[in-house]
């Protein structure tokens, strides 16, 4: 008897599980977002003067350090949605390495699209737009052509 080629779901991974592991990591980017907006205005708030508010601003979002610090704030908050998503039964414990890699996959990108040095952040970028050839030489002519398709 010939095998059929049938593709099941679960052999590709579209799970209700792993449906639940993609939501913790896009809500925990959503509570990271609100909570990171509600301190940024609460800084700006508190800041005696426009000039040192700037400083602190650059300071969090455009330093390495500062970028490296809001990735592991990312990561705590997919980690601690993650964490009520199996206290709620939503993942199970058996999963809960998936989802741990997975939170560090989405951080790690987020982080790797911020980061300057060697163009990286540009090359991520060309990447995740499927040219290969853009982020392996990013003022080639396929980087200017994405450039300008996305401006």
């Amino acid at each position: 008897m010939a095998k059929t080629l049938t593709t099941r779901a679960r052999e590709i991974g579209l799970t209700e599980e792993n449906g639940y592991i993609l939501g913790t990591c896009v809500g925990g980017l959503a509570a990271f977002g609100v909570v990171m907006s509600l301190f940024d205005e609460a800084s700006r708030f508190m800041s005696p003067s426009e000039a040192s508010y700037k400083a602190y601003a650059r300071a969090l979002y455009g330093s390495p350090a500062g970028k490296i610090a809001s990735t592991f704030g990312l990561l705590f908050v997919i980690n601690e949605a993650q964490g009520i998503a199996i206290d709620h039964k939503w993942i199970s414990k058996n999963a809960s390495r998936k989802a741990k890699a997975a939170g560090v996959a989405f951080a790690g990108a987020g982080l790797l699209s911020r980061i300057d040095a060697y163009s990286i952040g540009k090359r991520s970028e060309y990447l995740t737009t499927g040219s290969a050839t853009a982020a392996i030489s990013p003022t080639g002519p396929d980087a200017a052509l994405i450039n300008q398709a996305l401006s």
